[in-house]
């Protein structure tokens, strides 16, 4: 294959697989309703409903309408009412669910609002009411509900700087549930008089509850000490605004007591996973005749630690199809097809005033490295198609790409070091723009080797 063959072979493989795994068919698989027998099955889950007894619906993240949209289509006529928080506002209305706008990935007076009409909608959900609660990645902004002290434009600068600090998403929501109503299980005080099913999609590593969109349904004392210590570490305590280190500091010497809450019944379930995908992907290239490999566990470090791990994987598998072919100077022809793929969440500490994301500028640091070398293709994408503050997903890079941008006199690493991978993918080419999936699973990429 030419280079332009497996930049194809690819992108088919990524985007066939990123339908397979859409959250309506994850939805689809995990949830059912037997009209005959009035059975409401969730996860494995059973309950028989009442005659006329109704299920409720509320949800917030990226992948939320989508999801609601297939359990309102399962549901029938059993669903009374639903509401979700979303960051776009689908074209055509769904069937008795409101959609709210909020904010992403700054939180803003939009997320506030629509959090506070979630709220209040919770309140109208009946005693002993089954209610559904869809989760996906994003949810940290778009449910966004500040302590009192804190308004949302200081909530918004502190997420902007939480972003821009270099820290993994774990120790990013430390320091998020410290300063919210809605994280670490606040969202399940205003849903103790339900009985209430999660059905979640993770977007972090290790797929923690407690960390996918800051587990609103999951309680989790707030970690203040752990907070404070994080902000001091990254050089942020002084950044920050005021009343977020008075929060902070209070929670630390003047600690009070709460009970964790209680739904009348609460189960929780991942329904989809980078990991899953991931596996998906090397099954579709295994079926090609290409010898895939998923590298687990899902990565979790800085831009900078995931490239290196990437090249690195990337020269021992070299010397692996080498011997195979018993041949160190063999014709490349002659070489079989290998694919890693790698899944996860990387850090980027951004230093200039470039436009990018992290896997714009992931795809740009693997192309300095594997320059001039044998033939290999690299894609990095946000699996929700949306990467950084930008209209690209990623982007896909080969082993010609440094040589051909040094001919139309670019300077990759002057790009690199304005954070700007935006810039030089629009000049250089190679951006990938799906547009928004309705999916979110962090961050994917695949390597294609001979």
């Amino acid at each position: 294959m030419n280079a332009e063959d497996r930049k194809e072979l690819l992108m088919s493989v990524i985007i066939k697989s990123l339908e397979t795994m859409s959250p309506e068919r994850a939805v689809k698989r995990h949830l059912s309703y037997d009209p005959v027998s009035n059975t409401l099955e969730v996860a494995g889950e059973k309950e028989v409903l009442e005659e006329g007894q109704k299920v409720w619906i509320i949800g917030v993240g990226k992948a939320a309408v989508n999801m609601a949209g297939e359990a309102g289509r399962i549901l029938g006529g059993r669903l009374e009412e639903g509401m979700v928080i979303a960051p776009e506002k689908p074209d055509s209305k769904l069937k008795r669910i409101q959609v709210l706008k909020g904010s992403h990935p700054i939180p803003d007076k939009e997320s506030l609002s629509s959090t506070y009409e979630l709220l209040q909608f919770t309140k109208s959900i009946p005693e002993n009411a089954p209610v559904l609660c869809l989760i996906s990645g994003g949810a940290s902004a778009l449910l966004s509900m500040p302590v009192d002290q804190i308004e949302i434009g200081e909530l918004g600068s502190l997420h902007q700087l939480l972003l821009d600090s270099g820290m993994d998403i774990h120790e990013m929501n430390t320091v998020r549930k410290v300063v919210s109503k809605v994280k670490a299980g606040g969202l399940l005080r205003y849903l103790e008089h339900t009985r209430l099913y999660d059905l979640v999609i993770s977007d972090v590593p290790g797929d923690k509850l407690g960390s996918i969109g800051s587990g609103p349904t999951t309680y989790e004392e707030k970690q203040y000490e752990n907070a404070f210590q994080l902000l001091k570490r990254f050089d942020l305590w002084n950044q920050v605004p005021h009343s977020v280190r008075t929060v902070i500091a209070r929670g630390m010497y003047e600690p009070k007591e709460e009970s964790e809450p209680e739904p009348v019944y609460h189960s929780s379930v991942i329904i989809s996973s980078a990991g899953k995908l991931a596996e998906h992907i090397a099954e579709n290239l295994n079926g090609r005749d290409i010898e895939a490999e998923v590298i687990h566990p899902a990565y979790n470090d800085s831009i900078e630690n995931v490239a290196k791990m990437i090249v690195d994987k990337l020269q021992s598998h070299r010397e692996i199809q080498l011997s195979t072919n018993g041949d160190s100077q063999g014709d490349s022809k002659q070489m079989s097809y290998r694919a890693l793929v790698f899944y996860g969440e990387s850090s980027v500490n951004v230093t200039g005033d470039g436009k990018g994301g992290r896997n714009q500028e992931l795809a740009l640091r693997v192309a300095i490295q594997i320059n001039g070398e044998i033939p290999v293709t690299f894609a990095s994408i946000g699996t929700d198609g949306i990467d950084g503050p930008t209209d690209a997903a990623g982007a896909i890079v080969d082993e010609t790409m440094i040589s051909k941008a040094i001919e139309l006199e670019l300077e990759p690493e002057s790009f690199l070091k304005n954070n700007d991978s935006y810039s030089f993918f629009d000049k250089a080419g190679g951006h990938i723009k799906t547009g928004p999936t309705g999916n979110n699973l962090m961050d994917l990429q695949v390597l294609l080797v001979g």
